[in-house]
């Protein structure tokens, strides 16, 4: 019997979705096998690749290709990057399908030492592209590729790297197959069809070496995607085994760009769902594809494999136009089965990277949760996906090269960045599966994981790829050894099949740290294991710590306050988190599982609440326990003042109780925001609103344990009613005083339901109060008294009016008054009283005023010593005087008066009448003004006003333009006078110029240069014989003989104006027979006097050979200088033909030129 030792590592990275049923492994790992595969290079610039490492925890690490060696200390949180050798390690297009001895790249943890994230980094001059590198425990035997549609920049490739001797593999590509034999640990074979897209192509492990693992990559040494211009970049993803593939994925759109979707099947009839709608149904190795600008959720029946394409720059916006950035890339995308949660990862700004991002995929409720560094993201906004809001998703903007991604629950992440026509992607990390595997099952708790809890029963169970007979457990502490002779397994999967295997050992592990256990395994004949019928599998794993749990949390707290528990357990394991709780609070109340609940507590009294938790390793803590001390809160009472009315003091009195200590602070809230008062300290204050409604108090107590509590209540003020009443004038004579009450409710109209309290200012009387409406009163004494008046409404509200000044007035008034002009009382005028009318106490309360004993205008109730009274009667011009009796009745109470009776002489007034003068023109001459007296007194009248004399001669230029005011005043022989007034307005003159006297030669023309102004003018000439129009104001004129024109100018006011001009008419054009251009200014041109009027004329000149040397224009605007082709004439005799165009005869004649 040939025996097998395999050694398992188990690593401690969970799933987090109960449908997985195999155990995942991260990509955190020891050993690691990567290629530099096929690059075309831009600009001649060769690529080179790095090999990027971090981790969480200090580490070493080596790597390793063809003759080179390079080993590094990795900081904790800290990226190393090796360089590798392009000449050990890169592979030429050239040396495609074919073995490559020792070209892989090797990446392995110095023993002993915590486990590493690896990343590979190809770049050069504006092309690169990056992977994960997944660790040789995550490697398979089976692997479809994923590559993209080739243009002619390039080639797509597979390339794989074998991690053991004697590997051989076979490759399927469209119906063929392809021997790969003979491969060591460390040969690559990179496969190259030319313009061939790979995507779907399989390649696995030949029969004889099933159990062989390989390393397989795909991509593009360069291409465009988008169209056929644009930059170009390569592709580069390391696969996925088969096994590691999933049925749901959520794709995050690269920032601001479309993307492509590429879905790929690895069993026949799949179907394929986006947003949870069909998009059809596919075999094994095909593909959909879908181009994108929205976020998606890809789903399936089966597993599948999900890539996501960047564009060409030139092609990458929303709408396919160019962006500033970007460049073709393809990142593998890892389903939701296969998530993280802590993992430390590179994010690159090499080649002229300028942008780097990243994508985060996960459950909406746990986003909140997600921290980089520690810290929630500065950027991004969590967006929920539009067809499945329990997920979320976020885009973040990242600069740090080092980052460590941490939440409470799983997540899906992919780094990216973009530079000019630049880019690189690649997972962030992820879980894997592997299909041989140990876990151990907590008896306590029933959670299965890859460690085991330190003093807890545990159950063991294995899951491998072929059927046990019998397996027999054996333990390195020296415990028995458990066999299960008959073990019966749980099977799942079709086309590969996995058993899984329980064994009820019931073993409890009292010691941490690092143990084995080991399985003698019998397999079942023709279970078609890599393996002879037994194997020794030896399981690695740890044994944790219990958690320890621990409660922040207040030692007190107040019945019915939300009281905050803050969880500060510790899981005891170093990258292990609680993901547990289980509070009791001790007051019968449901167990809470949040990690940091919040509690209200109903009643007072002491509790213990009480914590467990559990950490991700399944392992519980014990119980602890907390004390707190729930303080009663005070029974909040309050009562207000039983009348609330507007503008008055309201009592609040506190009537609150607490059942154990004491109310130490009171704030009253009045509900008044507009009162500077609103709130009060005061256990029982008082407060006044200023406006009526109804209002919410609120009284806060707190007790001596800080336990605070409130009520409110509603109130409603009142409004307040209306005082008002009449004070009477009383002498000491009337029987009584009697106040008239015009008091209303605050409606200002009901005066029923109010009560009434008089008090008269008279406290000696008996009767000083009164509760009638009306008040009345007998005063028995003469002098100054107050009264007041209290009114109160049906809800209690009282206005007492303000203490009013009251006067019992003496009994003895005496009338008296004085004329004021008694001299010169004309009837057209007011004559003036004055009042000096005196009572013994007191005042004068009313007068009357009769004239010829007809009563004259309206009693006077205030009549002031030394008042004026002003006194009209009707004009009249005769007699020349009237007599007038005046009466004046003066009172000092009701009952209480004296009269005075004077007689006054009133004058015949004259009465003038004035007539209206129509407008006039400044031109228009003196005027005579018309006014007159109708009444037939004797006197004398006057003008006066500008531009008139006083005997009434107007004149119109002298007053000027304007409307004026002219007055005439009569003075009769008595000295009463009367005047009216008239306006007149003068209109302005218009001002004409009919212009110069002119000639005109005989049949010739020449227009008038007339200028007028004035307002809206009209135009005449006369006479009309020789002018082309009469009515404009600059006609031709054409006369046949000397003629005098007459322009008149009229205003639409109707002034007029006149001018004058004489056109004479010459019988002949009188030429000068000589001029002398010699630049002397004086005569330098041949000028022809009047010429000008003939508009239509030409002049031409020639020579004594009768060579033209001058020919006019029409009208002989520019006059003949004496010189020809710009240059000067010589002297001598010239002739001239002058047409006058006009039906006369040609001029002709000599011409010399003088020098």
């Amino acid at each position: 019997m040939k025996n097998l030792r395999l050694l398992i590592l188990l690593l401690s990275f969970a799933s987090f979705f109960s449908t997985v049923k195999a155990q995942n492994i991260s990509n955190e790992g020891m050993e690691f096998w990567t290629v530099f595969p096929s690059h075309r290079p831009s600009g001649g610039v060769l690529a080179e690749m790095n090999v990027n490492v971090t981790s969480k925890f200090n580490t070493e690490v080596t790597v390793s290709c063809g003759a080179t060696t390079q080993t590094k200390t990795i900081p904790a949180n800290t990226v190393v990057t090796f360089l590798v050798s392009r000449a050990q390690s890169y592979i030429d297009e050239s040396e495609s399908n074919q073995n490559l001895i020792n070209r892989g790249i090797h990446i392995v943890v110095t023993p002993g030492m915590p486990k590493i994230v690896a990343y590979s980094h190809v770049f050069a001059a504006a092309r690169s592209a990056a992977t994960l590198i997944l660790p040789v425990e995550a490697l398979g035997q089976q692997y479809y590729a994923m590559n993209y549609t080739q243009d002619n920049q390039g080639r797509n490739f597979l390339a794989v790297v074998a991690t053991e001797d004697n590997t051989d593999l076979v490759l399927h590509r469209n119906g063929t197959t392809l021997a790969i034999n003979g491969l060591k640990k460390g040969d690559v074979y990179q496969y190259m069809m030319p313009s061939e897209d790979l995507t779907g192509t399989y390649i696995e492990t030949a029969a004889n070496s099933s159990c062989k693992k390989f390393a397989a990559f795909s991509g593009s040494s360069g291409m465009r995607i988008g169209g056929n211009t644009g930059g170009v970049d390569p592709l580069l993803q390391q696969l996925y085994a088969i096994n590691s593939w999933g049925k749901t994925y959520g794709v995050v759109p690269f920032v601001n760009r479309r993307y492509i979707v590429r879905v790929l099947a690895q069993e026949d009839n799949t179907t394929i769902n986006f947003d949870g709608v069909s998009a059809g149904m596919i075999n094994k190795g095909q593909f959909i594809e879908r181009v994108l600008i929205e976020p998606t959720i890809v789903s399936s029946d089966k597993l599948i494999s999900v890539a996501e394409y960047s564009y060409t720059q030139e092609h990458s916006s929303p709408t396919g136009n160019g962006l500033p950035s970007g460049d073709p890339e393809m990142v593998l995308l890892n389903p939701v089965e296969f998530n993280i949660k802590n993992i430390t990862l590179f994010s690159s700004d090499k080649f002229r990277i300028l942008e780097r991002y990243l994508n985060v995929f996960m459950k909406t409720d746990k986003a909140s949760s997600f921290k980089i560094n520690g810290l929630v993201p500065n950027n991004g906004t969590w967006q929920v996906m539009p067809s499945n809001p329990a997920y979320s998703y976020i885009q973040i903007a990242v600069y740090e090269e080092s980052l460590t991604l941490t939440a409470d629950d799983g997540f899906n992440a992919i780094a990216y960045g973009f530079g000019d026509h630049e880019s690189y992607a690649y997972s962030a990390g992820t879980n894997l599966a592997s299909s041989q595997f140990l876990l151990v099952v907590n008896k306590s708790t029933n959670n299965e994981n890859a460690a085991a809890c330190v003093g807890q029963q545990s159950d063991l169970r294995i899951t491998l790829p072929y059927e046990l007979e019998k397996i027999i457990w054996q333990f390195v502490d020296g415990s028995p050894d458990y066999p299960d002779l008959d073990p019966n397994p749980v099977i799942t999967g079709t086309s590969t099949k996995l058993y899984t295997y329980t064994a009820p050992v019931n073993k409890v592990f009292s010691v941490v740290g690092a143990t084995q256990v080991t399985a003698l395994a019998t397999l079942v004949a023709g279970a078609g294991s890599c393996y002879t019928n037994e194997v020794e599998l030896i399981f690695n794993f740890n044994v944790d710590p219990l958690a320890v749990a621990k409660i922040g949390a207040p030692t007190n707290g107040c019945a019915g306050d939300e009281v905050k528990f803050m969880d500060e357990s510790s899981s005891m394991v170093v990258g292990k988190s609680i993901t547990s709780w289980k509070w009791d609070f001790g007051d019968g109340s449901p167990i809470s599982t949040d990690k940091n609940p919040v509690h209200t507590f109903s009643n007072a009294g002491n509790y213990i609440v009480k914590l467990s938790v559990s950490a991700e390793n399944g392992c519980f803590s014990t119980v602890v326990e907390h004390n707190i001390l729930i303080n009663p809160k005070a029974n909040v009472a309050f009562l207000p003042a039983a009348v609330t009315c507007l503008a008055s003091d309201i009592l609040f009195t506190d009537q609150s109780t607490v059942a154990v200590g004491n109310i130490v602070k009171w704030n009253w809230d009045f509900g008044d925001p507009s009162s500077s008062a609103n709130t009060s300290a005061l256990q029982n204050p008082t407060h006044i609103y200023n406006a009526i409604g109804n209002y919410n108090i609120t009284l806060t107590v707190e007790t001596n344990n800080g336990c605070v509590s409130s009520l409110t209540k509603s109130i409603t003020i009142n409004d307040l009613p209306k005082v008002e009443f009449t004070v009477p004038d009383v002498c000491l004579a009337d029987a009584e005083a009697i106040f008239v009450n015009k008091s209303t409710d605050f409606d200002g109209l009901t005066e029923t339901g109010l009560t009434y309290l008089w008090n008269f200012g008279d406290p000696s009387s008996s009767s000083n109060t009164s509760t009638e409406r009306n008040g009345k009163h007998k005063y028995n004494a003469s002098g100054d008294y107050f009264v007041t008046l209290t009114v109160t409404n049906a809800n209690g509200c009282s206005v007492t009016s303000l203490a009013t000044p009251f006067i019992v007035n003496g009994s003895n008034p005496k009338a008296n008054f004085e004329v004021l002009n008694p001299t010169n009382l004309c009837s057209n005028t007011d004559f003036m009283l004055k009042n000096t009318s005196t009572v013994d106490f007191g005042n004068v309360t009313k007068i009357q005023w009769f004239l010829d004993g007809v009563k004259y205008g309206n009693d006077d109730l205030d009549p002031t010593f030394n008042k004026e009274y002003t006194f009209n009667i009707p004009q009249f011009t005769s007699p020349l005087t009237k007599v007038i009796k005046v009466k004046m009745v003066a009172y000092s109470g009701g009952t209480c008066e004296n009269v005075m009776e004077k007689d006054i002489i009133l004058l015949a007034s004259p009465i003038v009448e004035f007539y209206s003068v129509n407008p006039l023109c400044e031109n228009s001459g003196t005027i005579q003004f018309t006014a007159k007296e109708t009444g037939g007194l004797q006197g004398a009248g006057v003008y006066t006003g500008k531009g008139i004399s006083i005997s009434g001669l107007f004149n119109p230029l002298i007053a000027g333009v304007g409307i004026h005011t002219i007055t005439y005043t009569f003075t009769a022989q008595n000295g009463c006078k009367d005047q009216k007034s008239q306006s007149v307005e003068v209109f302005p003159t218009p001002t004409v110029d009919a212009g110069s006297d002119f000639f005109i030669l005989a049949g010739g023309e020449k227009q008038i240069s007339a200028t007028a102004s004035g307002i809206d003018l009209t135009y005449e000439w006369t006479p009309s014989i020789g002018l082309s129009r009469t009515d404009i104001l600059n006609p031709i004129a054409k006369p046949e003989v000397d003629t005098k024109y007459t322009l008149k100018v009229t205003s639409s006011q109707g002034c007029i104006s006149f001018d004058d001009i004489l056109v004479k008419v010459l019988q002949g054009v009188e030429a000068p027979n000589t001029f002398s251009p010699n630049g002397d200014g004086i005569n330098d041109l041949w000028n022809i006097k009047y010429l000008d009027t003939y508009p239509n004329s030409t002049v031409e000149i020639f020579d004594r050979n009768g060579q033209k040397v001058y020919a006019s224009s029409r009208g002989y605007a520019v006059p003949f200088d004496g010189n020809f082709n710009k240059k000067a004439l010589p002297v001598g005799t010239y002739y001239y033909i002058i047409n006058p165009n006009s039906g006369r005869k040609n001029i002709t004649g000599n011409l010399t030129i003088i020098r």
